[in-house]
């Protein structure tokens, strides 16, 4: 028994999704399946219930996901506190926000930086927006890539390199029905009317009638009109684009975000809406890390040889 691997079946036991655990993961959906195959013959243990439509624990499973889950957190704890002990100059933590691509330019700047220095040690690590700027206050992430609600945005504490202002788009399931590739406000008005909508519940940033008021003046829809708004605490327990992907409502979204790469949903992007979605690199305004002053400088050039590719 690995700690890989009980990372695995903590995420996987959460999630009930091969597929979303295998990308969280950056790893194959087989290898995923092997490790927790392993995992099950070495405990004797039947820890998931699997069909072809659904994966769920057993009870054996759930009680011991409910014992393990706190023994690992402090685990992962003491590690990260003994490691803070070593010298940490090689080492670079790197923080992703839950069902958010990583954005290409970080990603070729982390390739790069990997390229030129071998010996570097780079982490990447998935979490909540939350606990991602909570990482950077306490030293366990060196530079997070994730959305820039305007609570943070314009914070004294962190630096913030732009990166993907994108537009807003429909997330829904394909099995339900189609839409252009672009829609009209009317149009999604019409979807909502006939299908609930999901929205990701962002901690310490809206409360639920802030969220809805928000999403109706975005969206160009009076108060008062038929729609069915639930607000959920997107990955936990069950992530946002599942619930989408199994049919049970739809939810908006920018591009670059899992559901732009889950084969059971599709986007319609929305004309003329007011509202977009800023994502980068939020990184300490005094970085003691000097590989973060490296990879911002790579992420920058990349993306300015994007920009100017758009241009061409």
């Amino acid at each position: 028994m690995t700690t890989q691997q009980i990372g695995y079946f903590l995420k996987l036991a959460e999630e009930l999704n091969y597929t979303n655990v295998a990308r969280i993961f950056f790893i194959t959906q087989p290898t995923l399946s092997k490790q927790i195959v392993n995992l099950e013959n070495e405990l004797k243990i039947t820890l998931f219930h699997r069909d072809h439509n659904a994966v769920q624990l057993t009870p054996a499973g759930k009680k011991f996901y409910e014992r393990v889950k706190p023994i690992f957190l402090d685990l992962m704890d003491a590690v990260r506190e003994a490691q803070s002990y070593e010298d940490d100059r090689d080492n670079l933590t790197i923080g992703i926000q839950e069902e958010q691509l990583i954005s290409n330019s970080f990603m070729l700047a982390i390739n790069l930086l990997r390229h030129d220095y071998p010996d570097l040690k780079i982490a990447i690590h998935r979490a909540g927006s939350e606990e991602l700027l909570e990482g950077l206050n306490n030293g366990k992430f060196d530079i997070v890539n994730m959305m820039a609600y305007p609570t943070y945005r314009y914070s004294d504490k962190y630096n913030f390199l732009s990166l993907d202002d994108e537009d807003a788009y429909l997330a829904y399931p394909r099995k339900l029905m189609k839409l252009a590739d672009k829609i009209t406000q009317e149009e999604l008005k019409a979807v909502l009317k006939e299908h609930e909508l999901i929205l990701p519940y962002v901690l310490n940033t809206v409360d639920d009638e802030q969220a809805k008021k928000i999403f109706l003046e975005n969206y160009k829809i009076q108060d008062g009109e038929e729609i069915n708004l639930r607000i959920v605490q997107s990955g936990r327990p069950i992530s946002l684009p599942l619930q989408v992907s199994s049919g049970l409502g739809v939810s908006v979204c920018n591009r670059t975000n899992l559901f732009m790469i889950d084969p059971e949903v599709n986007l319609a992007q929305i004309a003329d809406t007011e509202h977009s979605y800023d994502k980068g690199l939020f990184y300490s305004k005094q970085p003691g890390n000097p590989y973060i002053k490296l990879i911002i400088k790579k992420t920058r050039e990349e993306h300015e040889k994007y920009r100017a590719s758009l241009n061409e």
